[in-house]
């Protein structure tokens, strides 16, 4: 396997992936597709479709890609006027589970079914969580976990995680405390489970994975132990485990036996040259986990990118950024896969493109 380096796009604040092209806010406000200005004084934005949402001095425009037309989707409510408070997004509800990214607006929930579902047919705007259809799973302020059914408009169950996820930490005076467990995340449904990141343990730097059924709220199993390796967990393409990196780490958990099936510390096979690779965001693809980090755990003028195959845990690519140690940039951002395409963003504000080398994995089976 070998990536080289196609191209570089300068001052990139952000970017989403658009099939084959690149929709990208840079650092001055400004919406590009595939390198034709969209708008000015965008705050945010997202893609579906053929469509392009992006929000501008509190309304939301949807841009039709194929028509190259605009037109305002609807008008942000204020907050003051909000009474049951969900964060916004845009999904299209045929997907079968999709982790939202949070919004900074909210919506009242009293008019998502007359507003939007009826305007825009399959597609909702809901806010952080989970949809399955037709179930929204979701936890406002970090507890308790609630499931409600979009249709009815109401909500069949609620969990509480105050007992299950009590850990210890430290007040203002570092006197050891006791707190009340918080949801972390919800990461998906897996069959009939509804799986999440809750604390819990001797400090608030430990994980608990927790298992709901979708249907009851009651819970299948729960997870103890987990450090922070737990914030990289992603799904693998079959949906029966759950993989991570994270600095040296590596984790493997068996959503069928509701098991960690491997938990290893990379540090020896992260090495390069005498240095150790810090792993920090990373995305599973087939049998990779292609990741972004630095060497040695430095934050700044240091960044590398690579893939790790989980069935060799060998490294099976490499590519060392080599920031010029004058400036503070790294690589500590998600990086994006498109076809033969990869795509990683520096804290400079470079995105970088790589294309994968044709024949490579023939070269290495051989």
């Amino acid at each position: 396997m070998n990536y080289f380096t196609i191209d570089t796009i300068p001052a990139v604040n952000n970017y989403r992936l658009f099939g084959e092209d690149i929709v990208y806010l840079d650092n001055k406000n400004r919406l590009y597709l595939d390198g034709i200005l969209v708008d000015t004084e965008v705050d945010y934005f997202d893609v579906f479709e053929k469509e392009i949402y992006f929000e501008r001095n509190g309304k939301i425009i949807e841009f039709n890609t194929l028509e190259k037309s605009k037109k305002q989707y609807f008008e942000l409510i204020p907050q003051g006027l909000i009474q049951d408070e969900m964060f916004l997004n845009i999904f299209d509800s045929k997907s079968e589970n999709i982790d939202l990214g949070a919004w900074s607006y909210r919506f009242r929930l009293s008019n998502l079914k007359k507003t939007i579902i009826r305007e825009t047919k399959n597609r909702f705007i809901l806010g952080y969580g989970i949809w399955k259809n037709p179930y929204y799973f979701h936890s406002e302020v970090r507890n308790p976990i609630k499931c409600l059914d979009i249709l009815k408009e109401t909500y069949l169950w609620q969990y509480s995680v105050s007992e299950i996820g009590k850990y210890k930490d430290r007040n203002e005076y570092l006197k050891p405390i006791e707190k009340e467990g918080v949801v972390r995340k919800i990461m998906g449904v897996f069959g009939d489970v509804l799986v999440a990141q809750i604390s819990g343990g001797e400090s608030a730097n430990e994980y608990q994975l927790l298992g709901l059924n979708t249907q009851t709220g009651k819970q299948q199993w729960l997870i103890s132990g987990i450090s922070g390796v737990c914030v990289n967990l992603q799904a693998n393409d079959a949906q029966t485990h759950l993989l991570a990196i994270r600095d040296s780490e590596f984790i493997e958990i068996d959503l069928r036996t509701a098991q960690i099936s491997r938990n290893k510390d990379l540090e020896s096979i992260l090495g390069y040259e005498g240095k150790t690779i810090t792993v920090k965001c990373m995305t599973l693809r087939d049998q990779h986990i292609f990741f972004t980090g630095s060497f040695n755990g430095l934050v700044f003028h240091s960044g590398v990118i690579g893939a790790f195959n989980i069935e060799t845990e060998q490294i099976d690519w490499l590519h060392d950024m080599e920031f010029d140690r004058n400036t503070n940039f790294n690589m500590s951002s998600t990086p994006q896969l498109e076809g033969n395409r990869l795509y990683a963003l520096d804290s400079g504000g470079t995105l970088h493109i790589f294309e994968r080398e044709e024949n490579t994995d023939a070269k290495d089976a051989e």
